[in-house]
């Protein structure tokens, strides 16, 4: 298994967006900030999808957490659903945009919790 965070496990979700078929009128971006760690962005649209490391600005929606609770969400160690009761799971935005488009999300599996 590819260690979270290391640049093996970028490349892996850079190449997994890439290979994904979003709907083609979906437009998306999603913010994952990792507060003791790296950052990445999935930008949808155009039924293209694109995993990048850093923030973005004009993100929809934006997830924190610190790098181990990432990793335990990641792993299934942790339901996102406790991390966020527990406060270690903040999520900013258009949260109705994530529950309209959980399928999709779920299909490219990308590493957002």
């Amino acid at each position: 298994m590819t260690t979270f965070l290391s640049d093996e496990w970028f490349d892996e979700m850079a190449a997994a967006a890439a290979a994904a078929r979003p709907p083609a009128d979906l437009e998306l971006r999603i913010e994952q900030e990792i507060i003791d760690g790296a950052s990445w962005t999935v930008r949808i649209g155009a039924g293209v999808a694109e995993f990048c490391r850093g923030g973005c600005d004009d993100a929809d929606v934006r997830v924190v957490t610190d790098a181990q609770t990432a990793e335990g969400i990641r792993s299934g160690a942790v339901s996102a659903q406790r991390a966020f009761l527990d406060g270690r799971l903040r999520i900013g935005g258009d949260v109705a945009a994530l529950i309209e488009h959980r399928d999709v999300l779920a299909d490219l599996a990308l590493g957002t919790p």
